[in-house]
């Protein structure tokens, strides 16, 4: 060791490594090499060299000339990485000089396999294709990196910032992205079933067409995502933050929603079958093709919401907001309306047929638009309040007073 030269080293290991890409075969039979022999106490020969190579550059210390520089530099990368990989049971640190080495595409393989990269800058990285498996990116800042087609399985991201990174179609099994930012990530085409995305910040980013069966998104931040075609089934949304986020056409089948802001959300051609919708904010939602029959809505805000047209037989909106709603042509057939507040909301044509609307609010002064916007209502037996009891035959309005 007291003999060793990092520069001469670097100047055989350089001239190697320049020439052709090390095949994985290649690297097992030096792995079973080095097992064999005295080698494998002299990691830290190699180590050392490298960090010297990347400090300094891959091609400085070598003795020949090449005409393309950057692509000999890549490729002196790359191979150095399957080198150091080639002992077992160490895991490899690295420092930000790493980070020149990743802002291009490499046609190398690149292995970076439980390297750790704890806190590391690395803003705009281009990780397209590489191998991340059980790396630690702890803290890592990744915003705008490219990981299309990564491998990230079993990748420790906790506290990292992946704002407006792409990570289309990665592999990102066993990964935890709780308290992760992801402010504009993309998404999309990218398999997310199962994955812990609790409290994760979200805002605008791309999920269009993801699989996101059984996600825990427990309390995420979803402002304005796009969840188009997004195929959420059976996942978690508790308290979730939906605020004007896109989801026309995606599959909400047995979602949880319980508590959800979904204010100014698009959800049109949705389906919502047997999901849980109970206290959920959905002010101001534009609400169409979809089929709310029999659903438990009790406390549910649907504040100048748009459900125009919208099956809500036997639906349970017992205290539900509707202030100021549209309720055009909506069926509302044997539905529980007891104690909702309906001041303004628009009723033309909607079905009331044994509608429950004990103890609902309207405004009193506004009786007779009450009666105009129910032109066209079909119902029998309504009651609004102890005082006052509708009944509608052939289209004339006839009042009850209090018994």
């Amino acid at each position: 060791k007291n003999n060793f030269n990092k520069s001469s080293f670097a100047n055989v290991l350089g001239n190697l490594c320049s020439k052709n890409y090390i095949s994985l075969e290649i690297c097992k039979f030096l792995q079973y090499k080095i097992r064999k022999s005295k080698l494998e106490k002299y990691f830290f020969a190699i180590n050392d060299t490298f960090k010297m190579m990347l400090r300094d550059g891959m091609t400085c210390h070598i003795s020949q000339l090449h005409k393309n520089t950057l692509e000999c530099e890549v490729k002196i990368f790359g191979n150095m990485l399957s080198l150091m990989h080639l002992w077992n049971d160490i895991i490899l640190k690295f420092d930000n000089s790493i980070s020149k080495y990743l802002y291009f595409y490499s046609f190398v393989p690149l292995n970076l396999t439980f390297v750790d990269l704890k806190n590391l800058k690395l803003p705009y990285a281009v990780l397209r294709k590489v191998n991340l498996t059980g790396a630690d990116l702890t803290g890592a800042i990744l915003t705008g990196a490219d990981l299309i087609e990564a491998n990230l399985t079993n990748t420790k991201l906790k506290g990292a910032d992946l704002t407006n990174a792409i990570l289309k179609r990665a592999n990102i099994r066993f990964v935890d992205f709780s308290e992760v930012k992801l402010i504009g990530v993309d998404f999309s085409e990218s398999d997310l079933r199962w994955k812990k995305f609790k409290e994760a910040d979200l805002r605008r980013a791309n999920l269009i067409g993801a699989y996101m069966d059984g996600a825990n998104l427990l309390k995420a931040n979803l402002q304005r995502a796009n969840l188009s075609a997004a195929d959420l089934t059976d996942a978690d949304l508790t308290d979730a933050d939906l605020t004007g986020a896109n989801l026309t056409g995606a599959n909400l089948t047995r979602a949880n929603l319980t508590g959800a802001n979904l204010t100014g959300a698009k959800l049109i051609n949705v389906d919502i079958e047997n999901a849980i919708l109970k206290k959920a904010d959905l002010r101001e939602v534009s609400l169409k093709k979809i089929n709310l029959q029999k659903f438990d809505l009790e406390k549910i805000n649907l504040q100048k919401a748009s459900l125009t047209n919208i099956d809500l037989k036997e639906a349970n909106l017992k205290g539900a907001n509707l202030i100021d709603t549209d309720l055009k042509c909506v069926d509302l057939t044997e539905a529980d309306l007891t104690k909702a507040d309906l001041r303004g909301a628009d009723l033309v044509g909607t079905n009331l047929l044994k509608t429950k609307l004990e103890g609902s609010i309207w405004f009193k002064e506004d009786i007779y638009y009450i009666l105009y916007s129910l032109k066209y209502a079909i119902f029998t037996y309504i009651v609004i309040d102890d005082n006052l009891r509708m009944k509608k035959v052939l289209r004339k309005e006839i009042f009850y007073n209090k018994k």
